[in-house]
């Protein structure tokens, strides 16, 4: 059906004879995304990069240069239209602006001090992959949906700084590539200069990039943000409750739909060995991970609102699962089926009636609370035997 629809499509363009030559692509869900989210995020510049040689030929890679650039001709790269910080062009950056840090600090001393002539030479500098370079005459760069993939902190700094400049200058390796493995590998290898977890060095993958984007596209009631990349929305007047970070995704899921929520704490590193593997899997459905961090959500907004007594807060991804259980008691589907989309569906409705989740939420809570016989200790809680016990109280 599919290749009758493509045929149909070129011979309906080919009669129009306006074209020489017509192809017509399919293309998937995927691609449709990544499509999106860079035409969003496509912005120009042009700017002047006098001190710069370029790299030899390498595969993968159209052109690149090295060099360093004036930091008042690099501000006009970051900052946007209305004299903003252009905080779209660091998405691919592995941590957003992690405030005023040890690190940051001091870059913001060596701006404030004599050595400020010598932080060319001091910074790691700024990696900039751009899918379109041209030189436009001597020493002038236009480059064309591009995003600063290292140098996030330094970027921030230099934005923020209230003193001149003019004797400031930043190393800038600027990259034109296509190629998602040659992006993919650079962002990697630019940020491993400074120690990043396993899930920070995730972030940059195409699976967490879809879940962030599908988070944020249910209409505000049922919104909630996955933190992709740390700290990233420090700086946005969102609910803090409705931002749920990498990690307690991870949990989350573990808990309401592998049935592992003893794995979510000391044991937690084994759920990270399992990313890629059975954890944010290349064919996921993105629902049950929406549905787990915003259960997770609704939980903590129940905490904070004292409907749930405090001293359940260490078995929070215990009541997840019992939480789930009472929505289906039913086997959990394969997380890339269409079946999985179906519960998934159908579960979002309740999470999202406060008079149906609150007081299924409350009865996931005495759920534990009788499996436990009110002994809430954490150690005692997350354990194999308290998780094989909420299966079969729930059954």
């Amino acid at each position: 059906m599919l290749e009758n629809r493509r045929s149909t499509g070129i011979t309906e363009f080919e009669g129009e004879n306006l074209f020489s030559q017509v192809e017509f692509e399919c293309l998937g869900a995927t691609t449709l995304q990544k499509l999106y989210r860079q035409a969003k995020n496509a912005v120009s510049r042009e700017f002047l990069f006098e001190k710069h040689t370029q790299a030899p030929e390498i595969p993968g890679v159209k052109e690149a240069y090295l060099g360093y650039i004036s930091a008042q001709h690099y501000l006009g790269i970051i900052r946007g239209e209305n004299g903003e910080l252009a905080r779209g062009i660091f998405d691919s950056n592995l941590r957003d602006f992690q405030s005023y840090n040890l690190v940051n600090t001091a870059i913001q001393s060596t701006l404030d001090s004599d050595e400020r002539r010598r932080f060319v030479l001091m910074n790691n500098g700024v990696t900039i992959i751009t899918r379109v370079l041209t030189r436009t005459g001597g020493n002038k760069f236009y480059i064309e949906d591009f995003q600063v993939v290292n140098g996030c902190q330094t970027s921030n700094v230099l934005f923020e700084y209230e003193g001149d400049l003019k004797d400031v200058a930043v190393p800038l390796r600027l990259i034109a590539s296509d190629d998602e493995g040659i992006i993919q590998s650079i962002v990697t290898a630019t940020n491993q200069q400074t120690q990043l977890s396993r899930e920070q060095l995730f972030a940059a993958t195409e699976f967490p990039k879809q879940l962030e984007q599908f988070c944020q596209a249910f209409p505000e009631p049922h919104k909630i943000f996955y933190e992709r990349r740390s700290r990233q929305y420090d700086r946005a007047s969102i609910d803090r409750l409705r931002i749920v970070s990498q990690a307690n995704v991870i949990r989350a899921f573990a808990g309401m739909f592998t049935n592992e929520p003893h794995r979510t704490t000391k044991n937690f590193n084994l759920l990270l060995d399992n990313i890629g593997k059975t954890i944010f899997l290349k064919g996921h459905k993105l629902e049950p991970y929406y549905v787990s961090a915003y259960a997770l959500y609704r939980l903590e907004r129940m905490f904070k609102e004292k409907k749930i007594d405090s001293k359940f807060k260490a078995a929070r991804f215990q009541m997840l699962m019992a939480l789930r259980r009472l929505l289906n008691d039913g086997p959990v589907p394969n997380v890339g089926s269409k079946d999985m989309e179906k519960l998934c569906n159908s579960m979002m409705q309740n999470l999202w009636d406060t008079s149906k989740i609150e007081p299924l939420i409350l009865k996931s809570s005495q759920v534990i609370n009788d499996v436990t016989a009110g002994n809430l200790n954490r150690d005692f809680v997350r354990t194999v035997p308290i998780t094989d016990a909420i299966s079969k109280a729930t059954l």
